[in-house]
């Protein structure tokens, strides 16, 4: 994928994505135990988790070309 490629996904990612990038396992679960009880989350669709993980993905990628030629 070409530079300017990747900036305009950046760009066009809102908070909300961030958020989701920064805690995908949490999302991908579907139980949690919140002071001893269970709570139930919405679980996110297959093909939405795949989306948000090649978004990582591609975060993880860009930061080590940076550190490479940093």
């Amino acid at each position: 994928m070409t530079q300017a490629k990747k900036d305009i996904k950046r760009a066009s990612r809102s908070k909300v994505d961030d958020i989701i990038i920064d805690h995908i396992k949490q999302f991908k679960d579907v139980w949690r135990t919140l002071n001893g009880q269970r709570k139930t989350f919405y679980k996110m669709k297959e093909e939405i988790v795949k989306i948000y993980e090649n978004m990582l993905d591609d975060d993880a990628d860009e930061k080590e070309a940076e550190a490479q030629t940093g």
